[in-house]
């Protein structure tokens, strides 16, 4: 997560939305993945107004559609949350996150005790525009690799490290690296949560952006997990540290609206 200025963001040159032709197969062809990565821009209220920015991306699964990235930035959103993002033909567009859930309460769901949070996006019908923009970058939940890949396989880490890729044209960042581990059981606030190493580290602003298995296919989406930030020990030594998609997978198979309804009890 990056802390910024609102100063920084008075030059944002985002175009208003607009109406846009449908996308053909070649335009969904071109759209590589670090695109598919989303920023969460966040304005403190009633502070000296300074702020933060992280990383985010959308999963699609049946036919709901899943906003995915790290706890620790999820508590840090509120319904005037800029979710900003590139479409696939190249524009620069923004829509407020309480747009895209029709929940009055926080939509956002953590899974167990992981620094992983996910949203089922229902938006408005008014919006309906932005949702069928985002839907078009969201990555297969098939995509959500099940296996991790071996020690030193070439993995990209995609997000908006130090408020970079954010204006005047959102175009994200993605910084090659190696899994460096397996899937390890590591501390967290409560308890123990599977985490995967890579070299070497990214700047701030990445937590919960994807991680695509690297690939010669722009197009290509499996991804390896998202990333969530650093283990830095006593001597200053960093790894990165990543979810490994398996949990994704069951965050999202898990999700309070994707279970089906509980049966009344019998009388």
């Amino acid at each position: 997560m990056t802390r910024y200025l609102t100063g920084l963001l008075c030059v944002f040159t985002l175009t208003a939305a607009s109406p846009a032709e449908e996308p053909d197969s070649q335009q969904r062809s071109r759209c590589e993945r670090w695109d598919r990565a989303v920023c969460l821009v966040t304005e403190r209220k009633k502070t000296d107004g300074s702020g933060a920015a992280s990383s985010a991306f959308l999963v699609a699964h049946a036919d709901n559609l899943f906003l995915i990235t790290a706890n620790h930035s999820a508590l840090e959103t509120h319904a005037h949350t800029r979710v900003v993002y590139r479409t696939i033909e190249g524009e620069s567009r923004w829509v407020h996150l309480g747009g895209l859930t029709v929940a009055a309460a926080n939509p956002w769901v953590q899974y167990e005790n992981t620094d992983l949070s996910v949203l089922r996006i229902a938006a408005h019908p008014q919006i309906s525009m932005y949702v069928d923009e985002l839907r078009e970058l969201a990555i297969p939940f098939s995509a959500l690799l099940a296996e991790l890949p071996g020690r030193t396989t070439a993995i990209e880490i995609t997000g908006f490290p130090i408020s970079l890729g954010i204006q005047p044209q959102v175009s994200p960042l993605t910084m090659t690296a190696r899994i460096a581990s397996r899937e390890l059981q590591a501390d967290a606030q409560w308890g123990k949560e599977a985490i995967v190493y890579a070299v070497p580290t990214v700047g701030a602003g990445c937590s919960g952006g994807p991680v695509f298995l690297a690939s010669e296919d722009a197009s290509a989406t499996s991804v390896v997990g998202m990333y969530i930030g650093l283990m830095v020990d006593t001597t200053g030594a960093k790894l990165s540290k990543i979810i490994p998609a398996r949990i994704l997978r069951a965050a999202i198979e898990k999700h309070p609206l994707n279970q089906p309804p509980a049966m009344p009890d019998s009388q």
